[in-house]
Formats: structure tokens, C-alpha cells, sequence
């Protein structure tokens, strides 16, 4: 349990730089709030994830510890400004997603994840598009030399792409989806891709092995 302390300038209190009607509404701000009675530990945990200037203390009757700071100036309910809930909100909003590359599948015979497979084939929903350009874009590029969909370009007697695709974005979108071969103007080789609202359950154990 931390110790009240005497020190009216707490160790953890970050001094804020301000100016103008800026610094004013700040101290203000400051003035309401009051010192903290509790003196944080030193780690940056006690410390509001938004803001290190914010001052946090200890509640001794609810038994956490809050960031004054938004309980001073945010409304709604006051466990919303608790520590460990500003961290996971925090956590959530600034640091989840991950930015730092392109994911890959984790199975060993898919080129595409989940994510990304929807991702397109909801741009592609019920649009004409040049076989070509289909190649083009799923096709094998310098930093994805294996491509992620093998796109059939030349034999018509067959479908564009593997239908265990089709299948497999059955089981992520709860939709049927389905592909049309057509012909453009000049004779170019075209496909649409559809999606068919299914009322009938997804079998998460149908997926085929994919090319």
C-alpha cells in the first residue's frame, strides 16, 4: 500500500509547458483537482497512458488508482479513467494494430490470410474485371514472389481461381460467393465475382487445399 506523503509536489507530477489561455485553463484545471494524496511507484504504469503530464492517485475506498486529469474533465462513468482501464483502451486504440509489415498465413498451403482475402473480394463484389488485371493484382510481385491467388488466364474451360477460395470466404463472410466468366468489347477476358446472402449453416471443416 503507498504511503500519503507531505510533499505537496509529488515525484510523479510531469510539469506541463503552457501559454496563454492555455496555461490559464490548465491551472485552473489544476487548481480543482487538488494534490494527490498518494505517491505513484515508480513505474510507467502510474502514469496515464495519454498524457504524462496527467496526475494519478490512489482511490482508497474502490482500491485503484485513477488519472485525476480525466476525472476532472471527462464525463461518463469513473471507472472509464481507472489506470488499467486507460491502459487496455489505450493498448487498443494506439498499439494493436499491427503496422509494422504485411501479415502472412500461418498454414503452410495459403498464400493469402483471411483478412486480406476478404478485404478484396468484398472491393471485387459483383464488378467486372479484366482477367489481366486480376493476375496483376494477386499475382507475384518482388516482395511476394509466390503471388497470393493463382489467377488462370488462358485456359476458359475452367474457373478463374480455385473455387476453394470461393469456399474458404463462404466460411469468413457467411456469405455464398460465386464467379462468372465474360467477354469485354475487344474481346477481353473478363470475370465478376459475386457474394449470395446463405441461409444455410458455414461447415468450417470444408476447405480444400489451395493452389
Amino acid at each position: 500500500m503507498p504511503l500519503e506523503q507531505d510533499n505537496p509536489e509529488p515525484a510523479y507530477k510531469r510539469k506541463a509547458h503552457h501559454s496563454g489561455i492555455l496555461a490559464q485553463g490548465w491551472q485552473k484545471t489544476k487548481e480543482a483537482l487538488g494534490h494527490p494524496k498518494f505517491e505513484a511507484p515508480d513505474d510507467p504504469y502510474f502514469a496515464c497512458p495519454y498524457d504524462t503530464e496527467h496526475w494519478v492517485d490512489y482511490d482508497e475506498k474502490s482500491g485503484y488508482w485513477y488519472c485525476m486529469d480525466h476525472d476532472a474533465e471527462w464525463t461518463g462513468p469513473r471507472w472509464n479513467f481507472r489506470l488499467d482501464e486507460l491502459w487496455r483502451t489505450y493498448n487498443l486504440e494506439e498499439k494493436a494494430e499491427y503496422v509494422e509489415g504485411i501479415p502472412k498465413p500461418l498454414r503452410h498451403n495459403q498464400k493469402i490470410t483471411d483478412g486480406d482475402l476478404e478485404y478484396y473480394f468484398e472491393q471485387l463484389d459483383g464488378d467486372y474485371v479484366k482477367v489481366s488485371v486480376l493476375k496483376d493484382i494477386f499475382g507475384p510481385s518482388p516482395e511476394r514472389p509466390d503471388g497470393l491467388i493463382k489467377v488462370n488466364v488462358t485456359d476458359t474451360s475452367t474457373t478463374v481461381i480455385s473455387s476453394s477460395y470461393l469456399r474458404r470466404l463462404k466460411r469468413i463472410t457467411g456469405k455464398k460467393w460465386g464467379q462468372e466468366r465474360a467477354v469485354g468489347e475487344n474481346d477481353e477476358m473478363l470475370v465478376r465475382f459475386y457474394s449470395v446472402s446463405s441461409a444455410l449453416p458455414v461447415d468450417e471443416s470444408q476447405e480444400e487445399e489451395e493452389e
